[in-house]
């Protein structure tokens, strides 16, 4: 119990984390999914998104669908994926959840593999959970 509460504080989490929803962690394996497949219309699904990408000439606020799945087309494009690891899943209230990802990928015309976090923000409307946010970082 100790052990958990110190590795809590340490990591900057509740040392009583909100129980796993398991419809959150189908929709940040649905996004996975996409990301590896460079699905676009996957990734957006709600009216509107806000991206931060890393590397990406525009870092937008809350943009319309269509200006997103641009934008989410061209950071895509070079890259192969290699792999988009889910790490964690959680609640923040009953209506927003976030999941955090490690990305690797390949840039085309490269051979040396790259690493990025992915952090996912959803929002729970019309009976299921939407991407409405997308974190890229080092």
């Amino acid at each position: 119990m100790i052990r958990a509460a110190v590795a809590a504080a340490v990591l900057g989490f509740p040392a009583h984390a909100p129980a796993q929803d398991p419809a959150l962690r189908a929709a940040a394996e649905r996004i996975q999914a996409a990301w590896l497949a460079h699905d676009v219309a996957g990734l957006v699904e709600a009216d509107s998104l806000t991206l931060r990408l890393r590397g990406a000439d525009e870092e937008a606020g809350a943009i319309a669908r269509s200006q997103a799945a641009r934008i989410f087309e061209r950071y895509l494009t070079p890259a192969s994926e290699v792999s988009f690891d889910l790490r964690t899943t959680r609640t923040a209230g009953p209506a927003q959840g976030y999941a955090e990802a490690t990305r690797r990928y390949v840039v085309r015309g490269t051979s040396d593999p790259m690493s990025e976090t992915v952090l996912l923000g959803f929002r729970f409307s019309g009976g299921r959970w939407r991407l409405t946010e997308v974190r890229v970082t080092p």
